[in-house]
Formats: structure tokens, C-alpha cells, sequence
């Protein structure tokens, strides 16, 4: 089987095949045939668990995990210390709805140490523990492609996650990351199926991050808390805003050398009184981003 046949492109995505292609495994909790304790490259007989594909892969080679259908049968927190693989979410529709990964106890979902170097995740629709992150590093992993995920809003039952990415080990942190085309559920509406209840990422010590068109939707704190990062790059992010007060879209502490630009945040139906954006800082380069109808070059 064309390993890349049930994978269809995603916007934005310009690599249709990875340079390095090492073994594909194939996670499917529901499938027929399926053997936890089998080489799991076969799609007709897959692993149950990604934990177990993960085991299998080996670093630096390039390793592919699909997984087909998982809702919440795994592991948590899950371990992603093998460098360059890839673990990509078999979805029928933008939103992941069938590829959810949400921990039973107070973990994080995917957890990557500083041996999880350039690792892919996408795909996935991912809950937390109640004071973790979705994604949440250990240590200080280094080029991480986190891309076409949906945190926060959990089918199987709801949750209240504290944050969609955390990373707080200084002074590296997850350093050199492309975090794109993912969306951050705060609001959890009437149907109660979860919520980010803090920020929706709080992030120390990122050098070199790239954050850009994500959507940060009713997050109750901050949306995006950036400290001690130099030479990040944040474009095209569109917040709505649960609260019409100074910073609750970005806020940069102790930042320098990044540019910020082409960022959107709303309030409701609402003018903001405030600068959805704010930098304590004075090494940052500023573009045009708007706060409502207004348009605001420069943050608080």
C-alpha cells in the first residue's frame, strides 16, 4: 500500500512527501485485526496504541505513525522522545473528530523532551490534564513542526485543560518550533464538549519560534504569553477575545528581536477600549495588527 494514500494534503503544507521517509506504523484502537504486540506496519492489522508505535520507531530515521481512530484508549502523558518522527492523524474532515487523544488523570497528552528534536505532530484533537498543556515539553527540545490541530474542544466528553501548548523550561524552551494552522478552543458552548481554561499557549524561552495563522477562540486568560524569547516570528493569528482588556491577545515579557505582524483580535459585537497586544519591552518590531476595527501599530 502507498503509504501516503490516506493522507491528503493539508493547506499550507508545500512538502507533499517528507525528504527522509524511514518505516510507517499504523495506530487504529477500534480497527479489526488490531495487535498491540504486532510490527504494526500493516494497515489491516495495527497497533491499538501510540505509545507502542512510538516504541517501535527509531530516531532519526524518518518514522511514520498514522493513526486512524484513537479516543482516548492510550497512555497519557505520551512520550514523544525519538527524534524526527512524524505522528500524523487520519481525519475525514478539518476537524479532527476521531483522532482524539485526552488523558484521564492530570497529564499532558503528548509530552517531548529534549530527545524529541525536530518531531511532527498534526492532526489530532487534543484535551489536557486540568493544570497541563495539550502539548507541553520536558526539557528543552529544539524544531518542532505542531501543525492542523484542534486543542481544547474534546469530543468524547469535555475537560477543562489549563493550556493548548505549554513550555516553560528556560532558557531554551522549545526552541526553533513552527506552530501553525491550529485552533485553540476556549468557549465550550452548550454542548459542553471542553475548554483551554488558561491561556492557550504559555511559552518561556522559545528562540526562534514561529507562530502563525492559528485561531484562538474564547480563551478565558491570555491567549498567547510569550516570556523570555528572542527572535520569534508571529503572523496572521486571529484572536477572539473573551475579555476587552490590554494584552489578552499576546503579551511578550522580557522579548527581544521578534517581529510581530498581520495579528486580527475581536471582542464580540464590541469596540475594544483596549490594545489587545502588549510587549514590556522596547527591542521588538512592531507591523500593523488590529484590535477590533482599530488598527494598532504598536502594542501597550
Amino acid at each position: 500500500m502507498e503509504p501516503f494514500a490516506a493522507l491528503a494534503p493539508l493547506p499550507g503544507r508545500t512538502q507533499q512527501r517528507p525528504f527522509q521517509l524511514g518505516r510507517v506504523f499504523y495506530v487504529d484502537t477500534y480497527g479489526t485485526n488490531v495487535d498491540d504486540s504486532g510490527e504494526g506496519d500493516d494497515p489491516n492489522h495495527p497497533l491499538q496504541k501510540i505509545v507502542t508505535a512510538i516504541g517501535k520507531c527509531e530516531a532519526n530515521r524518518g518514522d511514520f505513525v498514522f493513526v486512524n481512530d484513537v479516543w482516548s484508549e492510550d497512555t497519557e502523558p505520551i512520550v514523544v522522545n525519538k527524534a524526527k518522527i512524524h505522528l500524523i492523524g487520519i481525519s475525514v474532515s478539518p476537524v479532527p473528530m476521531f483522532v482524539v487523544v485526552t488523558p484521564t488523570g492530570d497529564t499532558a497528552v503528548f509530552q517531548i523532551p529534549t530527545a524529541g528534536q525536530h518531531v511532527e505532530i498534526a492532526g489530532f484533537n487534543i484535551g489536557g490534564g486540568a493544570s497541563r498543556g495539550g502539548i507541553q515539553t520536558q526539557e528543552s527540545p529544539f524544531g518542532n513542526w505542531i501543525h492542523h490541530n484542534v486543542f481544547g474542544h474534546e469530543f468524547p466528553g469535555g475537560g477543562t485543560p489549563a493550556y493548548g501548548i505549554k513550555s516553560n523550561h528556560a532558557p531554551t524552551g522549545m526552541a526553533h518550533a513552527l506552530i501553525e494552522d491550529n485552533i485553540f478552543y476556549g468557549e465550550d458552548g452548550a454542548a459542553s464538549f471542553g475548554k483551554i481554561d488558561t491561556n492557550g499557549m504559555l511559552m518561556y524561552g522559545c528562540k526562534g519560534l514561529v507562530l502563525r495563522r492559528n485561531r484562538f477562540i474564547g480563551i478565558e486568560g491570555i491567549n498567547v504569553q510569550i516570556t523570555d524569547a528572542v527572535k520569534c516570528i508571529i503572523e496572521d493569528n486571529r484572536f477572539a477575545i473573551d475579555g476587552n482588556t490590554t494584552g489578552r491577545a499576546l503579551t511578550l515579557i522580557g522579548c527581544a528581536g521578534c517581529w510581530i505582524d498581520g495579528n486580527k483580535a475581536g471582542f464580540g459585537k464590541t469596540d475594544m477600549a483596549a490594545v489587545a497586544y502588549a510587549d514590556d519591552g522596547s527591542d521588538n518590531h512592531w507591523g500593523t495588527n488590529a484590535s477590533g476595527a482599530e488598527v494598532a501599530s504598536y502594542p501597550a
